[in-house]
């Protein structure tokens, strides 16, 4: 073999050996940015469910201030309902019994009923989430460890009747109204787009 042919065919080879080193480095350095961005991916996704947890605890905490809000707020107007439901019921008699002890029992905490009808109402609309209507339990509960009825009936023989009657019939309205409305709601048919834009 001549001088010019074992010249040219060492070039050849050092070429070789330089296109191999260079696909070796673009190798390298596209596997070092596939793993790169493969840590990227994952902590995109760690920074992801982070912010969905956090939503999710920040639209519980609203919704436990605006049941607490709804209870305050309902509240309020408990004295004058009680008045009201009071004057309408003054003339009504009621039988001897169970049933006429639990409908006395009613009556009289209708005022507070009603009040807890609204808070219900109120957080069925305010709340967020797919069944907001269900934070109506919390009003129900205030309302249910904030109600406090005395009667002075302690010698009657259907007391206890009428004491548990007026003590949980504000939280089942409460709980009634909420329940109707996410009824009502879960009913009704999504709001479409007029394709003519009006």
């Amino acid at each position: 073999m001549s001088h010019q042919g074992i010249l040219s065919k060492q070039l050849f080879c050092h070429h070789e050996r330089s296109l191999s080193d260079y696909d070796d480095v673009w190798a390298s350095i596209l596997v070092a940015s596939l793993q790169k961005l493969s840590g990227n991916c994952k902590l995109y996704h760690v920074n992801l469910l982070l912010m969905h947890k956090i939503e999710s605890y920040l639209a519980w905490f609203r919704n436990l201030l605006i049941s607490c809000g709804a209870f305050w707020f309902s509240l309020q107007f408990v004295k004058l309902l009680a008045l009201l439901s009071g004057r309408a019921g003054a003339g009504i008699t009621y039988r001897d019994g169970v049933g006429g002890a639990i409908a006395m029992g009613v009556m009289m905490s209708m005022g507070r009923a009603i009040c807890a009808g609204i808070g219900g109402a109120i957080v069925s609309f305010a709340a967020i989430g797919s069944k907001p209507h269900r934070w109506a339990a919390v009003v129900a509960l205030l309302y249910l460890i904030a109600s406090r009825p005395h009667f002075f009936f302690l010698d009657a023989k259907w007391y206890h009747w009428l004491h548990e009657a007026a003590l949980f019939w504000p939280p089942v309205l409460c709980l009634v109204v909420a329940a109707l409305i996410g009824r009502m709601q879960s009913t009704r048919p999504p709001a479409t787009s007029n394709q003519n834009g009006t």
